[in-house]
């Protein structure tokens, strides 16, 4: 089964029993409807990104597009959805 980041809006894990309400679900296996959901989001994120002007945004989000599709490992996943997060903080 392939693995593909999720919690890209950063919402909590559903049915997750961490201490911590506000984890996020980060890496965990999913059908393949699953992982073209977060390749199609990834996506539309780098479109987005592209029409607003948003160059480095645009360039992490197509680098999260190709890693969820070549099903890179999850820890090279997870670094590419925090530069992606980073990339979408006010400021950056």
């Amino acid at each position: 089964m392939r693995s593909v980041a999720l919690g890209m809006a950063d919402r909590p894990c559903r049915g997750s029993r961490s201490p911590n309400p506000s984890a996020t679900c980060a890496v965990v296996p999913h059908s393949p409807a699953v992982v073209k959901m977060a390749e199609r989001t990834a996506h539309s994120l780098k479109g987005i990104a592209g029409t607003i002007g948003a160059g480095q945004l645009e360039n992490v989000a197509q680098m999260l597009e190709v890693a969820i599709r070549d099903d890179l490992p999850p820890t090279e996943i997870e670094a590419i959805l925090t530069t992606v997060r980073r990339s979408c903080s006010v400021g950056a």
